[in-house]
């Protein structure tokens, strides 16, 4: 019995990881993916202090 009431006690504290639960839950697993790949993929760099900013962009 107390531990029930534990667990109902963390779904009153915290009702988004109930709600996380669902949302895993509805994921099918056996679906494959079809991810395209992105024509151009880029990472911006920054590099700062307190005098000067300079930004650098690595292109795929």
């Amino acid at each position: 019995m107390i531990k029930e009431s534990k667990k109902v006690i963390s779904y009153l504290l915290n009702p988004f990881e109930l709600l996380r639960t669902k949302k895993v839950l509805q994921v099918n697993p056996t679906i494959e993916h079809s991810r395209v790949e992105p024509e151009v993929s880029k990472i911006c760099v920054y590099d700062y202090n307190t005098q000067q900013l300079n930004v650098r962009e690595l292109k795929k």
